[in-house]
């Protein structure tokens, strides 16, 4: 459970994360979301919201909204992920 004006969200490897809210409205926890809806990962457990992407990756993006980061850099790292995501959905199918 997330305290006030927090979500939890975990990633593939299944680390947890309590992010802010307001979070949510920066473009890219926004992509991030909807990519854990359109490439979700299959689980015989309801862990909840699973991002597509690493733990690693996902505390980079945190302390990278922390600073503010750049759009350009924020727009460069979702291409990225979106990159990683389609070929992980390819690597599924096979």
């Amino acid at each position: 459970m997330a305290s006030k004006g927090h979500f939890v969200v975990y990633t593939d490897d299944k680390k947890r994360f309590v992010v802010p809210l307001e979070y949510v409205s920066k473009m890219i926890f926004g992509e991030l979301l909807r990519m854990s809806e359109e490439f979700g990962l299959p689980s015989n457990e309801p862990i909840g919201i699973t991002l597509p992407c690493d733990g690693t990756f996902s505390e980079y993006v945190i302390y990278l909204v922390q600073v503010h980061m750049p759009e350009d850099l924020e727009k460069a790292l979702l291409s990225l992920l979106w990159q990683h995501a389609k070929a992980r959905d390819r690597v599924q199918l096979l």
